[in-house]
């Protein structure tokens, strides 16, 4: 494997756990444009689409650079340059790695999603009976359950979603 090889793959594992990040980020960027709608503060609800439409756009163009087009990257921060060797000794291929940091990735989020759902739900039921407890939102049950299907359709398909990454990336062919 070349040292570009290497970095071709950090960079797409480390852009494919940005955009999930990102991803769990847009359920509380829709909450606080709600909220600064019909709020009396004299925040404008302008500003706030402005910055909704700005975190969107930053999160398109990190999927665009770290997934689809890495060797910008790593050209224009010359992450090459400074090794002694040109080939590093990995017997593991390009796709096997982003294959198994997509299942990672998507076991990591199922995990931490699956408490959240578990007391989202008994905390629902609990509330039924005793009026102290606070009820949690269907959007929190929902927005859990969208999380953790994610999760268990990256560790799924992880296969899918490596060639979708390596079928418009436009790195060329790598190994």
């Amino acid at each position: 494997m070349t040292v570009k090889n290497f970095w071709l793959i950090l960079l797409k594992i480390l852009g494919v756990w940005l955009v999930m990040e990102g991803v769990m980020l847009v359920p509380s960027l829709f909450s606080s444009l709600f909220l600064v709608s019909y709020s009396y503060f004299e925040t404008s609800p302008t500003l706030a689409i402005s910055l909704f439409i700005a975190a969107i756009l930053f999160y398109a163009i990190i999927l665009y650079l770290f997934v689809f087009n890495t060797s910008w990257i790593i050209n224009k921060l010359d992450l090459e340059k400074g090794f002694e060797n040109e080939n590093l000794t990995f017997n593991i291929s390009q796709v096997s790695v982003l294959r198994i940091s997509t299942i990672i990735i998507g076991g990591i989020t199922f995990i931490e999603n699956l408490p959240f759902l578990v007391k989202s739900t008994y905390s629902y039921l609990q509330s039924s009976t005793n009026p102290t407890i606070a009820e949690p939102t269907a959007e929190e049950i929902f927005y859990n359950l969208a999380l953790l299907f994610l999760g268990y359709l990256l560790m799924v398909y992880n296969q899918k979603v490596v060639n979708l990454v390596t079928k418009f990336s436009k790195d060329g062919k790598e190994e």
